[in-house]
């Protein structure tokens, strides 16, 4: 999480505000600082996203963190490997793209909503999101067993 929270704070810290738009922060991860292509770049924000590093609200993301705290050595880039999810964000990603791939909404909007449903629900990010696409008039019911499955080996994992 170190290295991805030097990520964050990097590309706000360049910016010098303390949210930006979806657009915004994969532009600026993929065509300013070059790290990244916009796709990746894009997964990056997912990952960040499902990590709990940041959160988006009113299109707007934000940092869950103090960025002034996290010291950015001054030759730091992100490896690849900061692309890669552990399997909770995997699973996040698949039933995301499963929501998106079958709605007419922004992104950045159902995100929002996700994120708004698990704040008020206190639900893992994998169960807000099945119930985004529930209130869309999507079944989800085909996930609930990977979800259940991912949730209870995370609570005999202590994660």
């Amino acid at each position: 999480m170190d290295e991805l929270k030097r990520t964050i704070a990097l590309l706000f810290k360049r910016k010098g505000r303390s949210h930006m738009s979806e657009k915004e922060f994969v532009f600026s991860a993929s065509m300013d600082m070059r790290w990244f292509p916009p796709k990746d770049s894009q997964k990056l924000l997912d990952t960040a996203i499902a990590r709990g590093a940041i959160s988006v609200q009113d299109g707007r993301i934000t940092p869950n963190f103090e960025i002034s705290g996290v010291d950015i050595p001054l030759d730091f880039t992100p490896s690849p490997a900061i692309l890669e999810m552990p399997p909770k964000e995997e699973l996040f990603a698949k039933i995301l793209d499963h929501l998106l791939s079958h709605i007419d909404v922004e992104r950045k909007d159902i995100i929002s909503r996700i994120n708004a449903i698990q704040e008020k629900m206190e639900v893992e990010i994998e169960v807000a999101t099945m119930l985004a696409g529930e209130e869309q008039g999507l079944d989800m019911s085909g996930f609930l067993g990977e979800v259940e499955k991912e949730i209870l080996e995370r609570l005999k994992s202590g994660s």
